[in-house]
């Protein structure tokens, strides 16, 4: 995970210059008349546009010559500045929000990077009470990608609109999400900064449901996960007891060392609570020094060994990374984190074609070429009756035109960013996953050693942390969480 989060990281981009021809700087200038509820400077004007203050002045003053028609019944005048430099703008209108509205669309839809624009627009809904509008506008400036958001003036506010908005909307849960991305921010006061800190889990009760590997694979895995030889993985579950057996003496661990339900132990407990909300079986758990992060290790059960640190923080940390090695398993794919990407890409190559001969050839290069005839012949030796009849059944989807191997490093990263979505849904607490992700990446980390603006950017530009916020914010999300019992309010 660590490789994949510095290979995934974005470059540092400047700002660019806004570059407006005249048709879509009018009509962002009279949208701006409109719906801004103090007069405004030219001066203003020109820096939240990036503009020359001459210029806004030149289409101002064509403006207001323009509204002096007859035809327009309203007029803009100019208000005394008194100690500012320059003049104020004012407009009288009736419904002028709602005509605010409609010039600001025309100007969105002549240059939608106007993205000061955009957050005014949704402002305006939010003022109309169009609530669901004012989260589509402000969603769509958070995903795909939250450039758009991160280069207005203030991005706090932007946040501070879609919680408002959200709750308008009675989402309270993905409101919550926003309260933490403000947290982030160091814009949250106090009491409801603790409160987010304080939250533990609450106990599971029969109305609680499972989430499957259907469900995981169909709405947590991205698209680009969803390929043929992942469930050419599921269909040869198990063999990693035999190909990749780890030895347990290495690691200073023996059978006696397990921690079973029995033990009382809470951090076996946390294990069982997250196996049980993602349909996984039995499981052995082990605490180690020898290893420094939660490791799924391939025995005839699965076993999971924790370092010592781990069983030492907070509930909500231990299952953070507690549910990100169980959702491994449930996804088919516990060795995730114990092989490099080309290796993985061999074994499943390998693995279609015991049914599938020849399958990928034309598209993988030389050196993932011997890697699969290396893992060929084992694989053969490994798969039992059961594994070889599962994947004869999958043969006509393998050999489909459209089940061509994916370039491995998206596929990958679709498991990991699963794996990272599937934690949020088990402890519905976005700061821990910051907190979880933040170990994995040095630069995510420094960015984030305080709240602050740069703390926000960071956690929204980043490749996985960034998705986890997105995922969050989906009432898709939210209702996986109410299933699994991971939401915070009625």
């Amino acid at each position: 995970m660590e490789e994949l989060m510095a290979a995934d990281e974005p470059d540092a981009d400047a700002a660019p210059e806004v570059s407006l021809e005249d048709a879509p700087l009018q009509a962002v200038l009279e949208a701006i008349v409109y719906v801004a509820e103090e007069p405004l400077t030219a001066a203003q004007m020109a820096l939240a546009l990036n503009q020359p203050v001459e210029r806004i002045r030149e289409r101002m003053a064509l403006l207001m010559a323009e509204f002096e028609k007859p035809e327009h019944g309203l007029a803009i005048r100019e208000v005394d500045a008194g100690s500012c430099n320059g003049c104020e703008l004012e407009i009288q209108a009736l419904n002028r929000v709602r005509d605010g509205v409609v010039h600001l669309q025309r100007a969105v839809g002549l240059d939608p990077t106007l993205y000061e624009t955009r957050f005014e627009l949704a402002s305006a809904f939010e003022r109309m009470g169009a609530h669901e509008e004012a989260t589509r506008g402000i969603m769509a400036m958070i995903s795909p990608s939250a450039r758009p958001l991160l280069a207005i003036a203030d991005p706090t506010a932007g946040l501070s609109l879609l919680e408002r908005s959200l709750t308008g909307e009675r989402r309270a849960d993905e409101a919550v999400v926003v309260s933490e991305l403000r947290a982030l921010a160091g814009e949250l006061d106090d009491g409801r900064h603790a409160w987010l800190r304080a939250r533990r889990p609450a106990p599971l009760d029969p109305s609680h449901g499972v989430l499957d590997r259907p469900t995981l694979v169909t709405h947590v895995l991205p698209p680009e996960g969803r390929h043929i030889l992942l469930e050419v993985a599921a269909a040869i579950a198990g063999i990693e007891a035999k190909l990749l057996r780890s030895d347990l003496s290495e690691l200073g661990i023996s059978s006696r060392d397990r921690l079973t339900s029995r033990d009382r132990h809470p951090t076996r407990a946390l294990l069982d609570r997250v196996a049980r909300q993602l349909g996984v079986g039995e499981i052995e758990l082990a605490v180690s020094p020898s290893v420094t992060r939660p490791r799924v290790l391939a025995q005839d059960v699965p076993w999971i060994v924790v370092p010592p640190s781990l069983v030492e923080q907070t509930e909500m940390a231990q299952l953070a990374a507690l549910a990100r090695a169980v959702s491994r398993i449930a996804y088919g794919v516990p060795w995730l984190e114990e092989m490099a990407p080309p290796h993985i890409e061999a074994l499943l190559v390998a693995a279609a074609r015991q049914v599938v001969p020849g399958y990928g050839a034309e598209d993988i290069d030389v050196i993932a070429s011997k890697l699969v005839a290396q893992h060929e012949a084992g694989v053969a030796r490994a798969l039992a009756r059961r594994q070889r009849k599962l994947l004869e059944e999958l043969a006509p989807h393998i050999a489909s035109p459209q089940s061509r191997p994916p370039p491995f490093d998206q596929f990958v990263s679709a498991l990991a960013r699963a794996e990272l979505r599937t934690a949020f849904l088990v402890t519905g607490d976005l700061l821990i996953m910051v907190d979880e992700m933040r170990p994995l990446d040095a630069a995510l980390q420094r960015a984030t050693e305080s709240t602050g603006p740069q703390a926000l950017a960071a956690v929204l530009d980043h490749a996985y942390a960034g998705d986890v916020v997105r995922y969050a914010l989906t009432p898709e999300a939210t209702a996986l969480r109410r299933r699994l019992g991971a939401t915070w309010t009625a």
